[in-house]
């Protein structure tokens, strides 16, 4: 009978084996909810670099669409000098 008994340091081995398995458990839970931490934080750090790209475009559009209205206006203000000095050059010409 007493052979087919468990001993006490079998319990008491067996008892360490599971304590330790569930320490390496609760460790590599540790572990991984440490990287899903970190990769939660490069994603946020991802998305705000994202964010920041994307108004930074805005704001270069923005400068391009007010470049582009300086632009036509130089051009039409340059339009109106050419008008005036061609009238001018007529009217000299018609004094001569």
């Amino acid at each position: 009978l007493r052979h087919s008994m468990l001993t006490e340091d079998e319990i008491l081995g067996a008892w360490e084996r599971v304590r330790r398995e569930n320490l390496e458990q609760q460790k590599a839970l540790a572990e991984q909810r440490k990287a899903f931490a970190d990769q939660q934080k490069a994603l946020e750090d991802q998305q705000k670099a994202l964010e920041d790209q994307q108004k930074a475009l805005e704001d270069q559009q923005k400068t391009l669409a007010e470049r582009d209205e300086t632009i036509a206006a130089q051009r039409a203000e340059n339009e109106k000098q050419r008008g005036e000095i061609e009238e001018l050059r007529r009217r000299l010409g018609d004094r001569r």
